[in-house]
């Protein structure tokens, strides 16, 4: 399939063209990677709390929340970026059956 990060939509071989958008935009790849250094960087908070290193604790919780809130928001732009390239593809192409937007 190739690297789809310009316009990560599936135009022909489905009837959900948006399904798998996660996965077939690499661009979104920042965006989970931060995810899951949130996820280990809670995870270590909670474990340095539990062995009473409370400033490591807060060290770790604070990174977790940094890295939760970009990738959130990374994420997010993402998504509307693939939500401009889907309706400027039904511009151009108004024969084409498109997607109801769904989220």
């Amino acid at each position: 399939m190739g690297n789809t990060g310009r316009d990560p939509i599936d135009h022909s071989r489905t009837t959900r063209q948006r399904a798998g958008e996660t996965m077939k935009n690499t661009r979104t790849m920042p965006g989970l990677v931060l995810g899951a250094v949130a996820i280990v960087a809670f995870v270590i908070g909670l474990f340095m709390f539990a062995a009473s290193h409370i400033a490591a604790g807060v060290v770790a919780e604070v990174v977790a929340a940094i890295a939760a809130v970009v990738a959130v928001a990374w994420m997010l732009g993402q998504h509307r970026r693939i939500g401009r390239a889907a309706a400027a593809y039904a511009a151009e192409h108004p024969e084409a059956r498109v997607e109801p937007p769904t989220a």
